[in-house]
């Protein structure tokens, strides 16, 4: 049976497809809509990176090459090139899988031992130990999660590459860590 409010809840969409799939949205941003202009637009040599603190590597002295985050053009081409047989699916499957898991189940134990977290820490540190255990930074010195957020910009679109006091201490209101579901 068909509800009278159904037809209210539906989505109308122009099936024509007519427009343009890239405009700005009402905050600046630019919106591109559906899979071909978002790939046509992932694709073009004309596209280059933004954010992550982008304005402070391109004052950096010419002879210093960019970091990989911030390539762009034939130079990002061949970096993914060369990189590329690395990350099949097949090659992760066989590969990290297994450290896929074990990181996670380590910082899962992390968390039930301490009983909360920041959803954040916790997601950024599995990713920093896959990405070290990946690359063969697995004895390097301690203290790389640190580094790393003293890179990058607390928010994107500040400038990275930043000497900053650590981290500042969370403002109220933001809302509560992450509890484990033991704890809980």
């Amino acid at each position: 049976m068909e509800r009278a409010d159904d037809d209210a809840r539906k989505i109308r969409r122009d099936r024509t497809g007519s427009g343009c799939p890239v405009g700005r949205g009402d905050n600046g941003t630019w919106q591109v809509s559906g899979y071909p202009a978002a790939r046509a637009v992932l694709r073009s040599a004309d596209t280059v990176q933004a954010g992550l603190g982008i304005e402070t590597v391109e004052k950096l002295p010419a002879r210093i090459r960019r970091p990989v985050l911030y390539r762009d053009g034939p130079e990002h081409r061949e970096h993914r090139r060369q990189t590329a047989r690395y990350f099949t699916p097949r090659r992760v499957d066989e590969h990290y899988r297994e450290l896929t898991e074990r990181v996670t189940r380590k910082h899962l134990a992390a968390l039930r031992t301490e009983g909360e977290a920041w959803l954040e820490d916790l997601t950024f540190g599995v990713a920093i130990d896959v990405a070290c255990g990946v690359i063969g930074l697995t004895r390097s010195r301690p203290g790389i999660q640190g580094r790393l957020e003293r890179f990058f910009p607390e928010k994107f679109g500040k400038p990275g590459l930043t000497r900053c006091a650590r981290r500042k201490p969370r403002p109220s209101g933001r809302g509560k860590p992450e509890r484990s579901a033991e704890r809980s």
